[in-house]
């Protein structure tokens, strides 16, 4: 559009040139061409406009409507995103909680595991008592 009215400019400012009289006879070549160029370039400067109108009617308006459809949908999107995104922190968060519940209990088995090794290895002989207490302890850690 900007390019139309720009043409239609030059021309408008052109035309005084084209109809100063002729140094001969007022059927100069070169001054017929000139007026030639600048109804040419006046016909070209409308069709350009009614190309911008037309582009205008035709696309511009239901693109405004396809970018307001696609704005819509991704605010929808967005909102969709951040409570998932919550969703997500939350089981996040219990995960963390039952892996250290986890890691605890594994330790705790291993200790016991560990101590229990160590009470039927006495080289005075094992603690009946003690074994049971420690192989208690083991499977109560296991079960955890």
């Amino acid at each position: 559009r900007n390019y139309a009215k720009e043409l239609r400019s030059a021309v408008k400012k052109m035309q005084p040139y084209a109809k100063q009289p002729d140094c001969g006879d007022g059927t100069s070549t070169a001054k017929a061409a000139w007026r030639v160029i600048l109804q040419e370039t006046d016909d070209m400067a409308k069709q350009h406009e009614n190309i911008a109108q037309d582009l205008t009617e035709q696309c511009v308006e239901k693109l405004k409507v396809v970018a307001a459809a696609k704005k819509t949908k991704r605010k929808e999107f967005g909102q969709e995103l951040s409570k998932l995104q919550k969703a997500l922190d939350k089981v996040k968060v219990q995960f963390d909680k039952k892996k250290s519940v986890y890691e605890k209990a594994k330790k705790s088995a291993a200790d016991a595991q560990v101590k229990l090794f160590t009470i039927e290895s006495d080289p005075k002989g094992p603690d009946r008592s003690k074994v049971d207490k420690a192989a208690a302890d083991k499977s109560k850690a296991e079960q955890d």
